[in-house]
């Protein structure tokens, strides 16, 4: 898959990559339709794992 992805038009490449960032974060946001109120524990862990996630990526 890697090798088609590198293959393809610049264009299409970015159009491909929005597209699954925002499949990735729709799917993410898919819990708050099932639970409202979550414990304050979670939200904390939550929330750290993201913090995380986004500190590992910018610093690659």
């Amino acid at each position: 898959m890697k090798e088609w992805f590198l293959q393809i038009d610049p264009i299409f490449q970015a159009l491909v990559a929005t597209l699954g960032t925002y499949a990735v974060t729709a799917v993410g946001t898919l819990p708050v339709l099932f639970f409202r109120s979550a414990p304050r524990r979670l939200m904390d862990a939550l929330m750290g794992f993201s913090g995380g996630m986004m500190v590992d990526n910018l610093l690659g």
